[in-house]
């Protein structure tokens, strides 16, 4: 009887761990990133790319219109594959990619909410050699269902990892899941972990529950929406999610309801979150 009553508990569970390694998918993944659909004639549904127009003194750069989470994926894995620029004769979609790498003299702008719950999201400039260059303009929508797992030595991670153009207009709610990182040096925060560029008009909230969890070994520098701005600006912006933050011993954490580390100018923001720190030596920054 109880050899019976141990095989059905594990018919039982079967279906809940299968679940949960499906939810470990990723936005990165081949098999998510096959179906993105990417154009220049107004068909397509995730990317719409319009070109520079040299009749039209408002648009000399190129417009990426992102339309869906999948779309957003694709500048991400663009903005992170090194070798990912314009090729004129160029198989698939890479006529349309970025003259410059990481979207330099490039516009990328939201048309609609970015609903990010179906998978684990790798950050937008993910490395120190690929971070972000060009505009993202949120156009006043929201990104959902944000939620990150990393574990690395060096990790800047966020919406954004490496943040080295503006961004203005923008909304990122954090899942329940929450971001949690691990690492040496850890940089933590919805928005972004790491940015010299101003930020504008932007927040970041988080379902209930939802926290930045970080734990750094070394060095580790987390915020509710920046990890660490260095030189950058940051104007008329909030966060309200939780900020939690370990390190080891002989170890420094700069750790924000905002900002973690800022050496920037900050304006007309505030925080409501709660900050835990956890180790031996910690900077805290409050913003109310």
């Amino acid at each position: 009887m109880k050899t019976t009553l141990f095989l059905l508990s594990l018919l039982l569970l079967a279906p809940t761990a299968k679940a949960e390694e499906q939810d470990k998918t990723n936005w990165q993944d081949e098999n998510v990133l096959a179906s993105v659909s990417v154009g220049t004639d107004g068909t397509p549904t995730d990317v719409l790319v319009t070109l520079p127009d040299a009749s039209n003194t408002n648009r000399t750069d190129t417009l990426y219109t992102v339309k869906t989470a999948l779309g957003l994926a694709w500048i991400a894995n663009i903005t992170n594959s090194k070798d990912s620029v314009y090729q004129a004769d160029g198989k698939g979609y890479l006529p349309l990619y970025p003259h410059q790498k990481g979207f330099k003299n490039c516009t990328v702008e939201l048309d609609a909410d970015i609903d990010l719950t179906d998978h684990y999201w790798t950050p937008i400039g993910k490395t120190l050699l690929t971070p972000f260059y060009g505009t993202f303009d949120g156009n006043h929508k929201v990104v959902k269902g944000l939620k990150i797992e990393e574990t690395d030595i060096n990790t800047r991670t966020g919406l954004f990892g490496r943040l080295l153009g503006n961004a203005c207009n923008l909304g990122i709610q954090v899942a329940t899941a929450g971001i949690k990182v691990k690492g040496q040096q850890v940089n933590v925060g919805a928005l972004a972990g790491y940015t010299t560029s101003a930020i504008q008009n932007c927040f970041a909230i988080g379902e209930n529950g939802a926290a930045i969890e970080a734990e750094a070994t070394s060095n580790g520098m987390l915020g509710g929406l920046i990890g660490q701005n260095i030189g950058g600006s940051i104007t008329n912006c909030y966060a309200a999610l939780d900020v939690k933050g370990i390190v080891g011993n002989s170890s420094i954490a700069y750790v924000g309801g905002l900002v973690g580390h800022n050496n920037g100018n900050i304006n007309h923001v505030y925080a409501t979150g709660k900050i835990e720190a956890t180790g031996q030596t910690f900077y805290t920054l409050f913003i109310a």
